[in-house]
């Protein structure tokens, strides 16, 4: 059962010690033991199970890297990207403080893709014991694709919705997920796959702006959105802003893949794929851009252009 109250604390061995500074704590935590780690530092109780078992055992941890970090005497704030072993990739805010002996304590987690707070998970373990709440959790295990019926059992919580898309994640049932989260939201990855979705430059640029603002200058935030254009069939409209991301980032390869597979998907005119074409050939002398492509066309049952094709005899 994917969805269930856990009503205890979790018990997880501690691995930062005392004496390392808390940058160095997190690290440590998150290369021992993956999310687990900074986990074990929460205080907080009534943890829906469903979150938990997503973060630690659906999707286990492959790497991380943490983007930005600030303290200010007791108090940390954290950023920190996770590329999961399914290829899936998030962001997520950690904040908390330092005790006595300099071990830090989690007070709050920041989830960007599902735009979820562990504290207003916490805050709605009553409503979830509640005869609506246990309503919701047995329509969003049995039916998850019933939108008017969650709609309606959520009774408009945030959190409530956020755990629908937490489990809807990768499924059939994820787009009504996504269109069902609320307008108004703190930035939140979700916001950039329904931007992407709508088919429209502007308001995705809004969007992209606003997660930037908080997320950073980081070359895997233009690289998701590439893979969703292309996951959502949106490259035509796409490509050319991806295009002009990738000279911001030219040496990330994840970011030159996926402009590339965009700009293919997205039937570019020759004179934006060449120039694209050969200064990746500049960038990446080790990478056999030729075969890639036709790699791509063939996956994608597609014929490439004459001029394309022309260069592909060539390379």
């Amino acid at each position: 059962m994917r969805i269930r109250l856990l009503l205890a604390l979790l018990v997880l061995p501690l691995w930062a010690t005392a004496q390392a500074p808390v940058i160095e704590q997190l690290r440590e935590d998150f290369q021992s033991q993956g999310l687990a780690g900074p986990l074990s530092h929460q205080t907080l109780a009534n943890i829906p199970a469903s979150l938990l078992q997503h973060w630690l055992t659906q999707t286990p941890l492959q790497r991380f890297a943490i983007t930005g970090f600030s303290q200010r005497g007791g108090r940390f704030a954290a950023r920190v990207r996770v590329h999961f072993a399914n290829g899936q990739l998030n962001y997520l805010r950690l904040e908390g403080a330092t005790n006595s002996k300099g071990s830090y304590q989690l007070g709050d987690w920041y989830d960007y893709a599902a735009g979820v707070h562990l504290t207003a998970l916490v805050a709605l373990a009553d409503w979830l014991e509640s005869g609506h709440g246990k309503a919701f959790l047995q329509a969003l295990q049995k039916q998850p694709e019933a939108s008017g019926t969650l709609r309606r059992l959520s009774q408009g919580q945030p959190a409530a919705r956020a755990l629908w898309l937490i489990q809807c994640a990768g499924r059939p049932c994820q787009d009504a997920a996504l269109a069902a989260q609320p307008v108004d939201h703190e930035p939140a990855l979700w916001q950039m796959t329904r931007a992407i979705q709508g088919g429209a430059l502007k308001p995705f640029k809004k969007v992209f702006v606003q997660l930037q603002q908080v997320l950073g200058a980081d070359a895997y935030l233009p690289a998701l959105a590439g893979q969703q254009a292309l996951q959502y069939h949106q490259c035509h409209w796409l490509a050319p802003w991806l295009a002009r991301q990738r000279l911001k980032f030219p040496g990330v390869r994840v970011l030159a893949d996926a402009t590339l597979q965009c700009s293919l998907a997205g039937k570019q005119p020759w004179s934006r794929q060449q120039p694209l074409l050969e200064a990746l050939h500049r960038q990446f002398p080790n990478v056999d851009l030729a075969e890639q492509i036709r790699r791509f066309y063939r996956q994608q049952q597609l014929t490439p252009s004459t001029s394309l094709a022309q260069w592909l005899k060539e390379h």
